[in-house]
């Protein structure tokens, strides 16, 4: 499911001519309490379809040369975008096919809507309503077929 999701993201900022760098993460144990927890972790990410793959000292000063640690592990497919732009960009899609933004409102209900893999979600309005329609591309949430309740 994971490598699935980052597949679509890489697809979807590729058609948009949006930003998206794959260029690995490194995650390090600073402490020798942590290292269970970075086993785990990669242990968890390899279960799932994510490579996960332990580094050795050498290897870590040789690709970050400041940071220090006991033990590291290296995520090579790791990514990163800009999610303000993926949200845009997802908000407008959204609008496209009669879908509509709107902040101010808490999500309190989900449930599937036909057989479309479509959501409607419900929600209360806690400020005032439609009126909060976002112009800002950095602050959207996108809601189909809200419903006030």
């Amino acid at each position: 499911m994971v490598g699935k999701g980052r597949a679509e993201l890489e697809r979807f900022c590729a058609e948009r001519s949006l930003p998206y760098e794959r260029c690995g993460k490194v995650v390090v144990a600073t402490t020798s309490a942590e290292v269970a927890a970075l086993g785990q972790l990669e242990r968890s990410g390899n279960l799932n379809g994510v490579e996960v793959r332990r580094m050795g000292l050498p290897q870590l000063h040789e690709r970050e040369p400041h940071v220090r640690g006991v033990a590291a592990s290296f995520v090579p497919a790791a990514a990163i975008t800009d999610y303000g732009a993926v949200a845009g960009a997802l908000a407008d899609d959204g609008g496209s096919a009669g879908g509509e933004v709107r902040t101010g409102v808490r999500v309190d209900r989900t449930a599937l809507a036909g057989d479309r893999g479509l959501w409607r979600l419900g929600a209360r309005f806690w400020r005032t309503g439609v009126e909060e329609l976002v112009r800002s591309k950095s602050h959207r949430l996108m809601l189909r077929d809200v419903q006030r309740s």
